[in-house]
């Protein structure tokens, strides 16, 4: 674990979920503070229904592409839905940058765990899962204060927002910048999993 392949994909995740859990937390407030109450509850429906659906269209989507570029490809779209909310106005702007949102969310959370079996195989899957997820945790709980503390500080939600845009563009280029492919591929091959490929190609 003490790899750039461990550490990249667990900072690339940690981003990735604090920009979901701080743009859901405040969503309601957020839509609220921009269109009539009734709004608020179907952007968070709509939210609902993107995340069913993404996980749906995820399942297409990974049997056509790498699991690392799908994942690169959610935070893309997570940040272009994060900017969108954060500028918006107007009813329907809202709920279709709410929709996009959920697509990415479900998503996000499911290929974590799939990446990290690529790159570091089975045999340690439990180990090196626990030890990822406990680095993500900063984002899940951090991702609502910092939204909030922006809010407080600016009085719109528009500078949390663009911040939490800022996190899923950065993850992005993390996980762009560790090396996921050829490990995993050689992961795979020898199904060994105990991290010696990623040590050699992932430092």
């Amino acid at each position: 674990m003490r790899t750039r392949g461990f550490w990249g994909i667990s900072a690339a995740q940690t981003l990735a979920a604090l920009a979901p859990v701080g743009g859901l937390t405040h969503l309601n407030t957020l839509v609220s503070g921009r269109s009539p109450a009734s709004v608020a509850g179907a952007a968070l429906s709509c939210v609902a229904i993107g995340s069913l659906s993404g996980r749906l269209l995820g399942r297409v989507v990974l049997s056509r592409t790498s699991t690392s570029g799908f994942f690169r490809l959610l935070l893309l779209v997570q940040a272009g839905a994060l900017v969108v909310l954060a500028l918006g106005r107007g009813t329907g702007v809202l709920l279709g940058a709410a929709l996009v949102f959920g697509l990415t969310i479900g998503n996000v959370l499911l290929v974590h765990p799939l990446l990290l079996a690529e790159v570091f195989g089975l045999r340690d899957f439990a180990r090196v899962l626990s030890a990822s997820g406990l680095v993500a945790t900063g984002g899940i709980a951090c991702g609502p204060l910092v939204v909030g503390l922006l809010r407080d500080s600016t009085g719109s939600y528009t500078a949390g927002y663009l911040a939490a845009a800022s996190a899923s563009l950065l993850g992005a280029v993390l996980l762009h910048l560790t090396p996921t492919a050829a490990v995993s591929a050689e992961a795979l091959a020898t199904g060994v999993g105990d991290g010696a490929a990623v040590d050699a190609d992932a430092r």
